[in-house]
């Protein structure tokens, strides 16, 4: 049987152009935050208020950690973020109460941790593997809505199309690994450049995560329909 021809890669201008079909006002429009944004920051804001640093640590000072499972639950499923299946997965996990103390202690670490994010992030997602909730989408949102996106989040079919629209190599491994999350960041480095190039000014990088996601799916037809 012929395998079918590979697709081009997307051209980022393209890509632009679909957002701004979509988004006319481009991040200063209302349908952008109300579609894009708003939710986001609603999700960071109830992590930053639950678990911001002080709060975290009276709650691992006085052993809360299934109450700190129960908010980091309650942030994954109030975005779309992470898929469906692997939300259920994680929660699967976080429900073995085995796990609670592990994944409360790796989860401060990911994000008030002392040493530099790449044993961070390495530590938490050895969690995430022992746990069997090792996927991309969970091992980089906290830290993404926690930092108001300058930690970059991976999904991962849309940032390869992404990648791909400006040559640049993101590395990509299935399993979540340091060196494809350094080349994530570098990707939203450079998306945010050519955005700034075209006259496009996000309000963070929340919103940059916000147009890779919406150019897409947009360009794709996939944009705005369920899972």
């Amino acid at each position: 049987m012929e395998r079918a021809p590979r697709r081009p890669p997307l051209d980022f201008d393209h890509l632009v152009s679909c957002f701004i079909r979509r988004f006319p006002d481009g991040f200063e429009g209302q349908d952008f935050h109300d579609a894009e944004r708003r939710y986001k920051e609603d999700a960071a804001g109830v992590l930053k208020d639950k678990l911001g640093k002080e709060a975290f640590e009276n709650l691992l000072r006085d052993g809360h950690h299934t109450e700190i499972c129960e908010i980091a639950k309650h942030v994954l499923r109030s975005t779309n973020l992470v898929f469906r299946i692997e939300k259920v997965k994680f929660s699967s996990a976080l429900d073995n109460v085995s796990n609670h103390e592990r994944f409360a202690k790796a989860l401060y670490n990911l994000l008030y941790g002392s040493v530099e994010m790449e044993g961070r992030f390495t530590t938490f997602c050895s969690l995430l593997s022992e746990i069997g909730a090792s996927k991309w989408t969970v091992a980089t949102c906290y830290q993404f809505l926690a930092s108001d996106g300058k930690w970059m989040f991976m999904k991962p079919a849309v940032m390869k199309c992404m990648a791909e629209s400006l040559k640049v190599s993101l590395n990509y491994k299935t399993e979540p690994n340091w060196l494809t999350y350094s080349k994530l960041q570098e990707l939203a480095d450079r998306v945010d450049l050519e955005l700034q190039s075209r006259k496009l000014a996000p309000h963070s990088r929340i919103d940059v995560q916000g147009f890779i996601w919406a150019s897409i799916g947009i360009e794709e037809g996939t944009y705005g329909k369920a899972e």
